[in-house]
């Protein structure tokens, strides 16, 4: 049994909701990576079941944009698999353009589109190498 047969999406999220509502947003972070890299723990189908279902049923208007974006970042790798992370995409990028202007989204959303470019792979590299070490990048 791995640590996504314990738990559900909904689950995850309340998590993640409470800890944003609660401005720690380092630990609502950390519970979007725990659960949307799970490195082999899941047959990649099932990963992309999971976290398929992470986007879908995510309410991007209860959360901090940076809280937001970590579920870009772990969606990122199933960009071309995955046909709602454009529509999601396109939702963050809207919800940013309303809370923050449209000066911001440019940066904020720099690689997270999915491009083939090798400074969004390189980005998502080295995320899934920090999290795979163990490492917090955030604290």
């Amino acid at each position: 049994m791995n640590k996504v047969d314990k738990i559900t999406a909904k689950e995850i999220l309340d998590r993640v909701y409470e800890l944003d509502k609660k401005e720690q947003y380092d630990r609502a972070i950390d519970e979007v990576f725990e659960y949307g890299f799970s490195f082999g723990e899941l047959e990649e189908d099932e990963e992309i079941k999971f976290i398929e279902s992470l986007i879908k049923e995510v309410n991007i208007e209860q959360l901090s944009i940076t809280v937001i974006l970590s579920f870009l970042v772990c969606s990122l790798r199933y960009h071309n698999i995955i046909p709602y992370r454009q529509k999601f995409f396109n939702m963050v990028k809207d919800e940013i353009i309303k809370r923050e202007g449209p000066g911001r989204v440019k940066d904020l959303l720099k690689g997270l589109e999915g491009e083939k470019s090798k400074k969004a792979m390189s980005a998502t590299k080295i995320i899934e190498s920090l999290i795979i070490k163990g490492n917090n990048i955030l604290n």
